[in-house]
């Protein structure tokens, strides 16, 4: 298995389609340039040209300065064959591949200026003995792969079929470069003389006129440099063709740039935004920063942590609208998800399996815990084809000044660890400062992330880690998981997480409880009188029932006389009756008694049955008043539990500022957009509270299981210099980053580097892969992170700096037809951006493209910038959230410095005299932020020198120590567009250049470039060029609409 292989675990298989897209993908990457090393770096490093079949003595060379502790630092060296002028490659390309539709439109390359560079077809790495490293052959096959499409089209072969039978050559070509080197380098004896070696390698993988060099420098010991080969997404994306894969490349590559998904959810709908913003599904916690989010950052992070969220979707942030602010609520809600799953251990060493022991190369074994299944799953890694991107994620998240000061206190995870040392006692042996790999500056509120990627940003994470613990008085995070934590402590760490929980519950409960009474107060208030009628109607009906009571009792007593009279008068008459014998012989008074006496008796049952009839009449009513009585109290009670709900709803919703009710939907746009819905100043903070408690619960975890944590973590640094026995390594990889993970939540690095760092990750096995800056990488560079994570969050704009593709667009073509792909997902028309865009259920349209979900208040700059880009690249729907003024003067208002040109030259001197009488006109007393940038590199080299030379010259005396200077220079940075995407300055100087009609067409023809070059610049911006020539250029029509103009 190939080291940057993901293992496979399950996954989906992809369909015909979406494989010959990664192959044609794969093929694309193998052709990037990898550079030759020329600089000897001031006497650090060593270069030059190897001889035909000899090599320079002392072999390996050396460089001319070596460090102080050699035992820290080893020398390699790396041999490189078939070296040739990047120049002559290009010629022949264009040669080749001569419909470049931009190129010939232009007349400038997609390509960068490369002036006397060179690459190569390959290389290989020497030890400090000059012997060769296992393993380390790399080939760089696009040198090959030209000359043999020129052979067989010279040959009449047409292009398309000269293009199979060369990408078939250069296969056949790798296989048997391989296959000659690891004979020569497998058989040489051990005591071989190690030149002697390097030229039989040479001869093995050379060609004819190939030409050698080498370059050697120093590296710490134990840390092999990557190889030479650029093509950093091959082995990933041929792993994906081969093998199932993760859900999310198969989602992934469903998209097409331009597209839409099946079902989609317009979060302009007012039914959509409605149950994306409902306290239902408010996410619990919060990052405690000063300010609350905006509403569509609100709705974001609602879609993207919802129980109901896609696996992977996209985030369009323009620039200065809270991309990073966003990440950061995700990062709360992430972590304190795994704090809930924490806080179900009464005892954390219990949420680890048993003790494995590792072997290693020598001697020395390691251990390792795997951490429980129900802690897994949260890991987060921020990837980017842009290093600044990703440093500036990683090194801000833990940054104290994002942290509300009213929560510094208690917002805190493993800080000492975080932070530099103090300050060495006067007199005492000084201590180091920094911390490498942590915060350049300024305080940490603790260990929240690591910038990995590189393995010198790997080496620095483990120097902080472990590396101080030998400087005495020195606080590092292995240290600190020793010394442990109580039951006491994690017993309150628990309490104090589930009280901030609930806090957040009862508090979301009770807005729930106002969203619901928002849509039955008018209705209660309605229903008012309709209430009132049924009390009064119910009293009305009691008062009937009390007089039909009243008159059946009347009846009653009217009848109960006559009938008592009755019994009377039988009783009377019976007391009259005659004589046995009489009523013997029927006598005539034994027949008049009869009769009285019948008479009596049936008066007497006439009365009793009318009594009973009244009496029967009087229950009835009795009932009926009973009844209508407890009608009446019901109605009361109904009407006062109105009341009361009504009041209480009232009182809760006038509590509620942040309500989204009637008023809310009538509000200017805006003035929606400024603020959340539902999120007031005191639910803010006690989502902060409770990512504060979920980050203390990580840390007292962490130290009362300090005995598997720190064995993890040492486990997972032997890991990263290979000190782990092979086999062993690949089967605890995954455990091993888990257990990193469960330690610091978020790590960063590049694509370029991910290959390598997550090597032996299975497939769909960790949380979160976050891209940022994804407008600007290929659609190929995401396959293998989206390949081992589970979640995907994409981040950019795509109208911010497209994709860099060095490679003809007709080669491009080319090989996309080879392959059968589908030609709209060539890399020089889509990009990571624009494909998760077009899959991502909750969006917007803007121009006719499907955008995935939105950010819209721009904070970062002050008009005109704001208008030029909103304009040029955002049809006016960016919303100004900028409220603080800009300073008085820096450098004078915004303006277009006209300096009328011929064509020619891309830079000429007029153009540093008009930046330089700009720099004259600061204030150098004090600290700026000043970015001097230009679309061509021609004009950066130009501006470069006398720029530095002026800001040293213009310094003030107190400020000229060599501290001072590096500040000055530091504080004015000098570079093309390209290399400041995800930066911001307090003033901008755009210095346009542009020699010709194609090349001004080329950086004004589209909005990315300028629209990157304005919103850098937050107070100030400065256009110098020739107005006549760029204002009906393109984009450039908007910037010279907008900036008054004039010679200074």
């Amino acid at each position: 298995m190939s080291p940057r292989t993901p293992s496979r675990r399950g996954g989906v298989r992809l369909d015909a389609g979406a494989k010959a897209v990664l192959r044609a993908w794969a093929d694309l990457d193998r052709f990037e340039l990898p550079e030759v090393p020329t600089s000897e770096e001031k006497g650090w490093a060593a270069v030059g040209e190897i001889p035909r079949w000899q090599t320079p003595r002392p072999w390996p060379p050396r460089p001319e300065k070596a460090p102080e502790r050699q035992d820290r630092q080893v020398l390699v060296t790396r041999v490189l064959f078939g070296c040739l002028p990047v120049a002559e490659l290009e010629g022949l390309l264009d040669e080749l591949f001569p419909d470049d539709l931009r190129f010939r439109a232009t007349g400038v390359r997609r390509r960068p200026t490369t002036g006397g560079a060179l690459t190569c077809r390959g290389s290989f790495l020497l030890d400090d003995a000059g012997r060769p490293i296992g393993d380390s052959l790399s080939y760089s096959p696009l040198i090959d792969f030209a000359r043999h499409v020129q052979h067989h089209v010279a040959a009449g072969t047409p292009l398309n079929g000269a293009v199979g039978k060369a990408l078939r050559a250069i296969d056949a070509r790798e296989t048997k470069l391989r296959t000659d080197w690891e004979r020569v380098a497998d058989g040489a004896p051990e005591n071989a003389d190690p030149a002697a070696v390097v030229l039989q390698l040479l001869r093995s993988v050379s060609v004819q006129r190939d030409v050698f060099r080498y370059a050697t420098w120093w590296v710490p010991t134990g840390q092999q440099p990557a190889g030479q080969l650029p093509a950093f997404f091959r082995d990933d994306l041929l792993a994906a063709v081969q093998h199932p894969t993760s859900p999310l490349v198969g989602d992934y590559l469903s998209g097409r740039p331009r597209g839409r998904p099946a079902t989609t959810q317009d979060v302009r709908d007012d039914g959509v935004l409605a149950e994306l913003v409902t306290p239902f599904r408010m996410p619990r916690a919060a990052w405690p920063g000063e300010h609350r989010p905006r509403l569509s950052q609100q709705v974001a992070v609602s879609a993207v942590v919802g129980a109901d969220a896609q696996r992977i979707l996209s985030v369009n942030g323009p620039p200065g609208t809270g991309k990073t602010t966003l990440l950061r609520d995700v990062y709360a809600n992430v972590v304190t998800d795994r704090a809930e799953a924490m806080v179900r251990y009464a005892d954390p060493a219990k949420a680890f399996g048993p003790r494995r022991e590792l072997p290693s190369g020598t001697q020395r074994t390691w251990e390792l815990h795997a951490p429980a299944a129900d802690l897994c799953g949260f890991e987060m890694l921020v990837a980017s084809s842009n290093n600044a991107a990703v440093e500036n994620v990683s090194r801000e998240l833990p940054s104290l000044d994002k942290v509300d000061p009213g929560l510094r206190d208690v917002v805190s995870y493993f800080r000492p660890a975080a932070n530099p040392e103090p300050p060495s006692p006067k007199g005492a042996v000084p201590r180091r400062t920094g911390r490498p790999g942590l915060l350049a500056k300024g305080e940490a509120w603790g260990f929240a992330a690591a910038v990995l990627g590189s393995r010198d940003r790997v080496s620095a994470f483990t120097e902080v880690v472990d590396r101080y613990r030998t400087a005495r008085g020195t606080t590092d995070l292995l240290s600190l998981l020793g010394a442990g934590a109580t039951d006491a402590q994690w017993a309150a760490a628990r309490r104090r997480f589930r009280e901030a929980r609930q806090a957040v519950e009862r508090r979301c409960a009770e807005l729930a409880e106002v969203a619901e009474g928002l849509a039955v107060v008018d209705d209660l208030a309605g229903r008012r009188e309709a209430e009132r009628r049924a009390v009064e109607d119910a009293e009305r009906a009691l008062t009937r029932a009390t007089e039909d009571v009243g008159r059946a009792r009347q009846a009653v007593a009217d009848h109960e006389g006559p009938a008592a009279a009755a019994v009377l008068a039988v009783e009377g008459v019976s007391a009259q009756r005659p004589g046995a014998l009489s009523r013997w012989l029927q006598t005539e008074a034994a027949a008049s008694w009869s009769a009285r006496m019948a008479a009596a008796e049936e008066a007497a049952e006439t009365a009793a049955r009318e009594l009973e009839a009244r009496r029967v009449v009087l229950a009835r009513v009795l009932g009926a008043e009973e009844g209508a009585r407890e009608a009446a109290r019901a109605a009361a009670a109904a009407q006062r539990a109105a009341e009361e709900r009504l009041r209480r709803l009232q009182a809760a919703v006038a509590a509620c500022p942040e309500r989204v009710d009637a008023a809310w939907w009538q509000r200017p746009r805006a003035a929606r957009e400024s603020g959340p819905a539902w999120i007031d100043a005191d639910l803010q903070r006690m989502r902060g509270e409770l990512f504060a408690a979920a980050m203390h619960v990580h840390e007292v975890f962490a130290r009362r299981a300090g005995t598997q944590m720190q064995a993890n973590l040492r486990t997972w640094m032997a890991l990263q210099t290979n000190e782990v026995e092979t086999t062993v390594a690949r089967e605890v990889t995954l455990a091993a980053w888990q257990a990193f993970f469960l330690l610091v939540p978020l790590a960063s690095t590049t694509f370029a580097s991910m290959a390598r760092l997550l090597r032996d990750v299975p497939t769909g096995s960790l949380g979160w892969l976050i891209v940022d800056e994804a407008g600007q990488a290929v659609p190929s560079a995401a396959v293998g992170g989206l390949a081992r994570f589970r979640r995907a969050v994409v981040v950019g704009d795509p109208q911010q700096l497209e994709p860099v593709v060095t490679l003809p667009d007709a080669l491009v073509a080319q090989l996309m037809r080879h392959h059968g792909a589908a030609a709209e997902l060539a890399p020089n028309r889509a990009s990571v951006q624009t494909l998760t865009d077009s899959i991502t259920r909750f969006g917007t349209e803007r121009l006719g493209t499907w955008l995935g979900l939105p950010l819209l208040v721009h904070n970062r700059c002050l008009e005109p910038m704001f208008s030029i880009a909103n304009e040029i690249a955002y049809a006016g729907e960016m919303i100004s959230g900028r409220l603080e003024p800009g300073p008085d003067d820096l450098m004078g208002p915004s303006r277009w410095i006209d300096l009328p040109r011929p064509d020619g030259a891309h830079f000429r001197t007029e153009d540093a005299e008009r930046v330089l009488e700009l720099l004259r006109r600061v204030d150098w007393a004090v600290d700026q932020s000043i970015a001097i940038i230009s679309p061509f590199k021609e004009v950066v080299r130009g501006l470069r020198r006398p720029v530095e030379r002026e800001v040293l010259a213009l310094l003030p005396p107190e400020r000229r120590s060599k501290e001072g200077r590096e500040k000055a220079l530091d504080s004015v940075r000098v570079g093309t567009v390209h290399t400041f995407q995800g930066q911001e300055k307090t003033a901008v100087v755009l210095v346009l250049g542009g020699g010709s009609n194609g090349a001004r067409a080329w950086a004004a023809g589209s909005p990315n470039l300028l629209n990157v070059a304005v919103t850098r610049a937050q107070d100030r911006l400065y256009v110098v060029g020739d107005r006549s020539a760029w204002a009906d250029v393109g984009h450039a029509r908007t910037l010279a609409e907008w900036l008054p103009f004039g010679p200074d």
